[in-house]
C-alpha cells in the first residue's frame, strides 16, 4: 500500500487522538481514586467530630452532677446534666454505626455506653449523700471521681483511634494526591512527547523534500543548472515530484555541458580545419562537423554551434596574420558575422601601414588610414608623437632647456620620462646657478666676519691684560691681609684652622672660540666668588669687631681681674679694622676686575654671534661652600685662598691669551678658504650660463 500525506496526516492525528483519550482515562481513574479517598476523610472527619461531641458531652455531665450536689439544685441535674448524658449516649450510638465490622472499635464504644449510666448512677448517689450531710457527700464524691476518670479515659481511648485513622488517612490521602498529580505530569508528558515526535516525523517527511525541491529550484532560476539530483526515496506525491524534477534536471545539465564546451572553446574547430584541407568549403565542414540533434533546444545549439566554427575559423585565420586567406572570403550571415568581414577589411588596412611605418616612414597620410576608429586613431597619434619627440630632443640637445614637451596621457611612459629629465635639467642648472651665488656671498659674509673676528680677539688680548694686571693687586692685597691675621691668629686662643674650599674647573675647549668663552665665564664666576668671600670677611671683622667690644665691656666691669682680657680684645678690636680696610680694597679691585671681565665677556659673545657656524657657550658653574667659624683664626685661611684664587685667575689670563692667538691663526685661515670658495662658485656660473632656462 502506497502511503500518501492524506494517509500519513490522518494516521498521525489518529495516534494523537487515541493517545489523548488515553491521558483522559487515565485521568478519570485518578480522579474517581481521589474522590472516594475524600469521601473517606470526611466520613473520619465526622468520626472525630462525634468524640469529640462524646467527650464533650461527659465532661459536661460530669461537672453538672458536681455541680448539682455541691449547690444541692435538683433542676441542674434535670435541665443540664440529663440532657448532657442522653446527647452522649445518642452520639456513641451513632459513632457504632460506623464500626460495623470493627470488633474492637465497636467493644470501645460499647465500654463508654455502659459506664455512662454508671458514672451517672454514682452521680445521682453522691447529690443524695450531699443532700443528707457534707461528710457523706464528700465519701459519694470519691466514688464519683472514680466513675468520671474511666469513662473519660474510654471516651480518650475511642478518640485516639479515631484519631490515628484520621491521620492515616491524611498520609493516604495527601500520598494519593502526590502519585496522582505525579502521574498525570508523566503521562501528559509523555502524550506531549510522542504527539511531538509524531508531528516533527509528519512535518520532516513533508517540509524536507520541498525545502530541498525549493532549493534545487531556486538555484535552477538563478542559473545553476549543473547540480546533483535529488536524494529524496519516498513513495508518495512528493517522491513522485522529485522523480520528475530529477529528469528535467539531467535534462537541463546536458544543455549546460553543451553550453559549457562551447563557452570553453571546445567547438571541434580542428576537425573543421583538416576537413578545410581535403579541400571541403568552411560552410560544408561546419555543418557536417555539427552532427544532427534532437529537440528545438539541442537544434538551435548545433546551429549555434556551426555559425561558432565557422567564426572561429576566420578568426585563427587572421590571429595567424593570413589576413588574405579564401576563408575569410566566406560571409556569416548576423551581426556578428558582418563585423568579422569589417575588422577583415580595416586589419588589412592597416597592415599595408604598419609595414609603412616599420620602414620608418612617418609621412602618412589621414587619409590613408580609413575610418575613425580606435584603431586608426591610435596609429595617426603614434606617428605624430614619434615627429613631436623627435623635434624636442633635437632642440634640447643645442641647450634649449625651454622646450615643451606635450604628455598626451599619464600611461604616456616616453613623453613623462622626456619631461621629468627635461625639468631635472632646469632644476639642476638653477639649484647650480643658484648655489653658486649663495656661496658667492657666504664667501664674502665669511670674509667680514673674519676681519670682525680679528678686531674683536685684539680687544679681547687688551680685556685680559687689564684682567691680569687687576689680579695681580688681588693677589698682593691678599698677601698683606694675610700677615695682618697672622697677628690676631696668636691673640687668640680659640683659633680653628678654617675648612678648605674647592674650585672645580670644568672646561671642555672643542674650538679656539669655544675655550675662549669658557675661561672668560670662568674669570667672570671667580671673581663674583671673590666678591662674595670679602663679604663674609668684612661680615667676620664686623662680628669680631662686636665681640672685643663685649670683651672690654665685661673686662671693665671686672675691674683689675680683666685688665689682661681687655688690652687682648683692644688689640683684637684693631685686627679687625684692618682686616676690614684691606677687605674692602680687595671688594673694589674685585669690582674692576669683574668689570673688566665682564667686558670681555661681552666682546667674546659679539664675536660668537657673528660667526656663521656659531658658538655655544658653555656655562659651568662653580659652587663654592665656605663654612666660617665665627672665629677670628678664618680671617687667615680666607686670605690664603684668595691669593690662590688671585694666582689662578692669572694663570687662566694667561690661557685665554694664547687661545686668543690660536683663534686669531684659525680665522686668516677661514679667510683664505672664503677665497678660494668664491673663486670656485664664479667659475661654475660661467659653466653653467650657456643653458637657457
Amino acid at each position: 500500500m502506497r502511503w500518501t500525506i492524506g494517509r500519513k496526516m490522518y494516521a498521525a492525528f489518529g495516534v494523537i487522538i487515541v493517545l489523548t483519550m488515553i491521558f483522559c482515562v487515565f485521568c478519570i481513574t485518578r480522579f474517581v481514586d481521589v474522590g472516594a479517598g475524600v469521601e473517606n476523610y470526611n466520613s473520619v472527619l465526622e468520626k472525630t467530630r462525634i468524640a469529640k461531641e462524646i467527650q464533650l458531652q461527659v465532661a459536661n455531665l460530669w461537672q453538672f452532677l458536681t455541680d448539682a450536689s455541691l449547690t444541692k439544685d435538683k433542676d441542674v441535674i434535670t435541665n443540664e446534666a440529663d440532657p448532657s448524658r442522653d446527647n452522649a449516649l445518642n452520639n456513641a450510638a451513632l459513632l457504632a454505626k460506623y464500626y460495623p465490622e470493627d470488633s474492637e472499635m465497636r467493644t470501645s464504644i460499647d465500654a463508654v455506653k455502659n459506664q455512662l449510666p454508671v458514672m451517672y448512677a454514682s452521680g445521682i448517689r453522691m447529690f443524695n449523700a450531699y443532700l443528707e450531710s457534707w461528710d457523706k457527700g464528700n465519701v459519694a464524691m470519691n466514688e464519683y471521681d472514680i466513675a468520671g476518670a474511666k469513662i473519660i479515659t474510654d471516651v480518650e481511648a475511642v478518640a485516639g483511634k479515631i484519631e490515628m485513622e484520621r491521620t492515616e488517612v491524611e498520609k493516604n490521602m495527601t500520598a494519593m494526591s502526590a502519585l496522582s498529580i505525579k502521574l498525570s505530569v508523566i503521562a501528559g508528558l509523555l502524550v506531549l512527547v510522542v504527539s511531538l515526535i509524531t508531528a516533527f516525523m509528519l512535518t520532516r517527511g513533508i517540509t524536507r523534500p520541498l525545502a530541498l525541491l525549493l532549493g534545487k529550484a531556486k538555484s535552477i532560476a538563478e542559473g545553476k543548472v549543473a547540480q546533483a539530483a535529488l536524494a529524496i526515496n519516498s513513495n508518495d506525491e512528493i517522491g513522485q515530484l522529485a522523480a520528475e524534477f530529477n529528469k528535467m534536471l539531467s535534462e537541463l545539465s546536458g544543455l549546460v555541458m553543451k553550453a559549457e564546451m562551447i563557452s570553453n572553446g571546445a567547438i571541434g574547430a580542428d576537425e573543421i580545419e583538416n576537413r578545410l584541407k581535403t579541400g571541403m568549403n568552411l560552410s560544408t565542414a561546419a555543418v557536417d562537423a555539427a552532427g544532427s540533434a534532437k529537440g528545438d533546444l539541442a537544434d538551435a545549439f548545433s546551429r549555434m554551434q556551426a555559425e561558432l566554427r565557422k567564426l572561429t575559423i576566420q578568426a585563427r585565420k587572421i590571429a595567424e596574420g593570413d589576413l588574405y586567406n579564401a576563408v575569410l572570403e566566406v560571409k556569416i550571415p548576423g551581426e556578428l558575422g558582418e563585423a568579422f568581414s569589417r575588422m577583415t577589411i580595416k586589419l588589412r588596412n592597416l597592415a599595408q601601414i604598419a609595414g609603412q611605418l616599420a620602414g620608418g616612414d612617418f609621412a602618412v597620410e589621414k587619409g590613408a588610414l580609413k575610418g575613425s576608429g580606435v584603431l586608426e586613431q591610435a596609429f595617426q597619434e603614434l606617428i605624430d608623437n614619434s615627429k613631436e619627440m623627435a623635434d624636442a630632443l633635437t632642440s634640447i640637445a643645442g641647450g634649449n632647456l625651454t622646450t615643451t614637451v606635450k604628455v598626451r596621457s599619464a600611461n604616456d611612459i616616453l613623453a613623462n620620462e622626456m619631461k621629468k629629465m627635461v625639468e631635472n635639467l632646469k632644476s639642476l642648472i638653477e639649484k647650480i646657478q643658484m648655489q653658486s651665488g649663495v656661496v658667492t656671498s657666504t664667501s664674502s659674509s665669511l670674509a667680514a666676519i673674519a676681519e670682525q673676528s680679528t678686531n674683536t680677539s685684539t680687544q679681547l688680548s687688551q680685556a685680559i691684560e687689564q684682567i691680569a694686571k687687576g689680579s695681580g693687586e688681588v693677589a698682593h692685597s691678599a698677601q698683606t691681609a694675610s700677615s695682618s691675621n697672622l697677628k690676631a691668629q696668636e691673640l687668640s686662643r680659640h683659633g680653628r684652622s678654617a675648612l678648605q674650599d674647592m674650585l672645580v674647573k670644568v672646561g671642555a675647549i672643542k674650538k679656539s672660540m669655544d675655550m675662549t668663552v669658557e675661561n672668560t665665564q670662568k674669570l667672570v664666576k671667580r671673581s663674583s666668588d671673590i666678591s662674595e668671600m670679602m663679604d663674609v670677611i668684612t661680615d667676620i671683622a664686623d662680628q669680631t669687631n662686636l665681640l672685643s667690644l663685649n670683651a672690654a665691656i665685661e673686662a671693665a666691669r671686672a675691674g683689675e681681674a680683666g685688665r689682661g682680657f681687655a688690652v687682648v680684645a683692644t688689640e683684637i678690636r684693631k685686627l679687625s679694622d684692618s682686616s676690614q680696610l684691606q677687605a674692602q680694597r680687595i671688594s673694589r679691585i674685585v669690582q674692576e676686575i669683574m668689570t673688566d671681565t665682564k667686558t670681555a665677556r661681552d666682546i667674546t659673545d659679539m664675536g660668537a654671534r657673528d660667526m656663521a657656524e656659531g658658538v655655544n657657550i658653555i656655562e659651568t658653574t662653580h659652587k663654592l661652600f665656605l663654612e666660617i667659624i665665627q672665629n677670628v683664626e678664618n680671617i687667615a685661611s680666607q686670605m690664603e685662598q684668595i691669593a690662590a684664587s688671585a694666582e689662578e685667575t692669572s694663570a687662566a689670563t694667561e690661557e685665554v691669551s694664547a687661545q686668543s692667538e690660536e683663534q686669531t691663526a684659525a680665522i686668516t685661515e677661514i679667510a683664505n678658504s672664503a677665497s678660494k670658495m668664491a673663486f670656485a662658485a664664479d667659475m661654475l656660473q660661467k659653466s653653467t650660463s650657456v643653458f637657457r632656462i
